[in-house]
């Protein structure tokens, strides 16, 4: 495993990669041998004072938390705002503040791009999914969710016309849902579990995969099958699951270190599964000193994108390597995968 950057790895493709890093963004097309700075986002003296520090940046959750493809352009989610900009062209098109400071999950099709509203929301008022037109330059709410804490993602599927929606966070908040008439409707798929609270989907052509996500009882990795909506038990995690990403056949779920009763495991884990059905633990990252609640939760993030073919590319954050960029070989995650 090589320690590439300081920051955090957004977005990874055969062509490029995309970082972060004290609110500028940096893309490489040589593996991350070399880096080129793009533009800087942050927002005067202020803005930069909280970005000096990693710890700042952990207390003030202020910094870069997303980069997509927005079609011909990039959205960043980040600093608490969306920004839409053209990395050739080195300039930011538009500008907006967000309903949260931070969406967990965020996703974009041809059409535009797509977050759910992310905040403690105690009272259960109405919480909104917005879209950003990429031709009318706005957002504007596309669906209102009633009786829910919060969206925790948004996921295009890259298999059949429709988006997947997963919220929190009690029992009956708890779900995923799907739209295949762009938010005309929207149904149900799983839901009324601690089991059924998740944040990220991966989808292959058969199935979507997805880890529970809750500090009330231990937590799995499942299998739901297109076909029937049945879901499968696949393997037992010792923490909740945040992030996730598919490379090649390769899929990864990555579990957090927050307060729980039930889930004490003190280490960030990555779990891989060449296969979907057979899930190991490859690697962990022990959770920093530092206090959970301000500094917040340890874990481990992944960049999106199909990735390079070649690597796993991820950012630990609030762990052993908190905010530095590692990757590590294919063939070595098969290696570790095969030794245990």
């Amino acid at each position: 495993m090589e320690i590439v950057k300081k920051g955090f790895v957004h977005y990874v493709d055969q062509r490029l990669i995309i970082r972060s890093y004290k609110g500028e963004i940096y893309i490489s097309k040589n593996e991350g041998n070399s880096w080129e700075k793009i533009i800087n986002l942050a927002d005067g003296l202020k803005d930069n004072a909280k970005l000096q520090s990693k710890l700042l940046r952990r207390l003030s959750r202020h910094y870069i938390y997303h980069i997509i493809p927005a079609n011909e352009n990039w959205a960043v989610f980040g600093l608490k705002k969306f920004f839409l900009t053209d990395l050739d062209q080195k300039e930011v098109i538009f500008e907006s503040s967000l309903t949260c400071k931070r969406p967990l999950k965020v996703s974009s099709d041809l059409n535009g791009v797509y977050y759910g509203d992310y905040q403690n929301n105690k009272n259960r008022h109405p919480v909104h999914l917005f879209f950003y037109s990429t031709k009318e330059n706005k957002w504007q709410p596309i669906w209102r969710f009633k009786n829910i804490r919060h969206i925790h993602g948004v996921h295009v599927d890259p298999f059949e016309d429709a988006i997947w929606v997963t919220t929190g966070d009690n029992n009956e908040e708890a779900a995923i849902w799907r739209t295949k008439d762009n938010f005309k409707s929207i149904e149900k798929i799983a839901g009324n579990s601690q089991q059924l609270r998740t944040i990220t989907l991966i989808f292959t052509e058969e199935n979507v995969f997805f880890g529970s996500d809750t500090p009330e009882e231990k937590n799995h990795i499942y299998k739901l099958n297109r076909r029937d909506n049945s879901i499968k038990k696949l393997a037992g995690v010792k923490g909740s699951v945040f992030h996730g990403c598919k490379i090649n056949n390769w899929l990864f779920f990555s579990t957090a270190v927050e307060p729980s009763r039930v889930n004490t495991h003190n280490y960030a884990e990555i779990w891989a599964s060449p296969n979907g059905n057979e899930w190991k633990k490859i690697l962990d990252f022990k959770k920093d000193w530092w206090n959970k609640k301000y500094f917040q939760y340890g874990q481990v993030s992944f960049p999106e994108g199909p990735g390079d073919g070649k690597n796993l590319w991820m950012t630990p954050f609030a762990t052993k390597n908190d905010q530095k960029i590692l990757k590590i070989r294919l063939e070595e995650v098969k290696s570790l995968f095969q030794a245990i």
